[in-house]
């Protein structure tokens, strides 16, 4: 999804197992995952540039799962796509 409020709103609809998110494209609105972090059943995983640690930290004050460097989380995405996509 291109639009983060229609993100927002299909998450409360239907509560997704993982959201990947690209931490560089929130655009200063990070804050508003914050519901989505919190929720118990998702887990959210983030990735920022590695250039770009200040976004690091505040993805972890509003709840974001499991925050990771752009390369970490190419190298683990597999992983993270096996634990939470399998049947």
């Amino acid at each position: 999804m291109s639009n983060l409020e229609e993100f927002l709103e299909e998450t409360r609809q239907t509560t997704p197992r993982v959201v990947l998110v690209n931490l560089d494209a929130t655009e200063g609105k990070l804050a508003t995952l914050e519901g989505v972090a919190k929720n118990a059943s998702c887990k959210v995983v983030g990735y920022y540039s590695h250039v770009n640690r200040g976004l690091a930290e505040e993805a972890r004050r509003v709840g974001i799962s499991v925050v990771l460097s752009r390369g970490a989380f190419a190298n683990k995405l597999e992983g993270i796509l096996r634990e939470f996509c399998s049947s």
